[in-house]
């Protein structure tokens, strides 16, 4: 709806103006009138009209000084002046700041004025739409420049430009960045506790703002909360831009990404290159560097003289403890934590980030080995997210990889002795931990055997030396023993409960009871109802 101010020093005029169209039904609303031009002023502001019918002689300020102010504060603001006869110089000097219209106030009518005023708000709603485009437009422009400028840095990374390329780049996002030197920086977050994604400002877009005035390049890296700023500038002012541009600008996004997304970040600084084509290999090196904050967690930058000397890996002792293995399975929770203790220790010692992968690497294989062995699923210790070593990156201290360690093994040894199944086979083991996790269910020899991964018969013959039953004893027993409990434990119907432990017949299930307990599920609950040993077979 389109709005209209109306300012006219003669009260009958504004009344007359008011009663001469039927607004709402044209699609019009008065939003405010105004006896002179001061008036007019300090309600223009609140209102915001679409379109001014105003008169052009006014005491005190006229309605040409008023388009003037009004024309300024709202450039597409449609006007209408109101005059008479003798005011035709007035008339032209309004035309000429851009006033749309004018009408003699002798004849101002309804036919006269809803024309122009429809032709006014059509207007309004074409340059309303054009400028929506323009904007829609400028938009799509910023996200191509920003693709353009990421493609860029991957570009420059991956080492995939050649000279031409170089400088179809730097044509394209008019940078003067020939003979320059270069400095990357990789930047991480640490793991959150308050989830910052909620926020409507991006960490990318923060830094790209106060990486502007300096020119720098910006894209997200390979690994969630990691980003990647790329620094040129002449050799001239190199030594000035390494010690305190970049350092300043860093330390500005690392308080900013603190402040308003509560994301505390770790900054590595490569060297001071001098051609772009060292930055794929650059990139590779600040990478390996980051694996350092884990030694110097206080640290908010590291530079390449905090990198030390290579040491020599190859000649450290054996990094493993052969009993590790054994301790877990015999459940020693203390000489588990004290064998991590020890190994890592070791790494801190060293300040080696070979050592703590090799570690790492060893302890997960470790945790995977005995998970097959027990028959138990990695996937009951691990998150989908934690079954790769990557997954410690998202840690910010060797303490915290530790403790990691330490409360998974601690959830496999419960785990283990959870199922109590240490003396058996690995195919074995994992078929009973099946059966008791499945006995509900349609089982059979076969689907289990597969399961396992061996044939039939194997299987069959292997379980019965094992567990001293065959598979299908076993399996009844195994729901038998539910029922039991059932029974003794809850007032369901015997249906019931036979449907629960894996029997759909319960007919069929009263006899399977009756085998193995030497009487009816409804003869075992009265026997434990009056006291008797449920235990032992009637």
């Amino acid at each position: 709806m389109g709005k209209v101010m109306i300012v006219d020093d003669e009260l009958l005029v504004r009344i007359g103006l008011r009663s001469t169209i039927a607004w709402q039904e044209y699609g019009f609303t008065i939003v405010a009138d105004a006896a002179n031009g001061q008036q007019a002023l300090k309600k223009f502001a609140a209102t915001d009209p679409d379109i001014l019918i105003t008169d052009i002689r006014m005491p005190g300020m006229d309605g040409i000084e008023l388009i003037k102010i009004l024309k300024k504060q709202k450039p597409k603001l449609k006007t209408v002046i109101l005059t008479n006869y003798d005011d035709f110089a007035y008339t032209k000097e309004a035309l000429k700041l851009g006033a749309d219209e004018y009408l003699l106030k002798s004849t101002l009518d309804n036919q006269t004025l809803l024309p122009i005023l429809k032709r006014l708000w059509s207007e309004v709603q074409q340059e309303s739409a054009e400028d929506q485009e323009l904007q829609k437009l400028q938009k799509q422009a910023s996200l191509g420049i920003f693709l353009l400028k990421k493609h860029f840095v991957e570009s420059l990374i991956s080492n995939e430009l050649d000279e031409q390329r170089y400088q179809g780049f730097l044509r394209d996002l008019g940078l003067d960045w020939h003979e320059n030197n270069w400095q990357l920086i990789l930047l991480r977050g640490e793991k959150q506790d308050n989830d910052s994604s909620v926020s409507a400002i991006r960490p990318l877009n923060l830094i790209e703002e106060i990486t502007d005035k300096v020119g720098a390049l910006v894209a997200e890296g390979s690994a969630p909360g990691e980003w990647i700023l790329i620094y040129s500038f002449s050799q001239s002012e190199s030594s000035y831009y390494q010690r305190q541009i970049i350092p300043f600008n860093i330390r500005q996004i690392q308080a900013c990404l603190q402040q308003y997304l509560q994301i505390k970040t770790t900054a590595v600084f490569g060297s001071v290159i001098s051609c772009y084509k060292q930055l794929s290999a650059e990139y590779e090196k600040v990478r390996e560097y980051m694996v350092y904050r884990f030694f110097c967690p206080e640290k908010k930058m590291i530079f390449p003289e905090d990198i030390p000397c290579a040491t020599q890996d190859h000649y450290l002792p054996e990094s493993n403890d052969q009993n590790l293995s054994a301790l877990i399975r015999m459940g020693d929770r203390e000489q588990v934590r004290k064998v991590l203790d020890c190994l890592f220790n070791k790494v801190i010692k060293n300040t080696s980030p070979f050592l703590l992968r090799q570690f790492c690497q060893e302890l997960y294989g470790e945790m995977a080995r005995q998970c097959r062995e027990a028959g138990i699923r990695l996937s009951e210790i691990l998150k989908e997210k934690e079954q790769y070593p990557s997954h410690l990156e998202n840690y910010q201290s060797i303490s915290e990889i530790k403790d990691w360690f330490e409360e998974k093994f601690n959830q496999l040894i419960a785990m283990i002795k959870s199922i109590g199944l240490k003396d058996y086979s690995a195919p074995i083991r994992e078929a009973l931990i099946c059966i008791k996790k499945n006995y509900n269910k349609e089982l059979n020899l076969s689907s289990v055997a597969h399961q396992v991964g061996l044939s039939k018969n194997h299987f069959c013959t292997l379980f019965k030396e094992e567990t001293g039953n065959n598979f299908v004893d076993f399996l009844h027993k195994t729901r038998i023993e539910q029922a039991r409990e059932m029974l003794l434990n809850s007032e369901m119907l015997i249906s019931e409960i036979s449907e629960i432990v894996g029997y759909i017949d319960s007919k069929y299930f009263t006899k399977v009871f009756h085998k193995y307990m030497n009487c009816s599920p409804t003869a075992y609950r009265k026997l434990y109802q009056k006291g008797g040993d449920q235990n032992e077979p009637v």
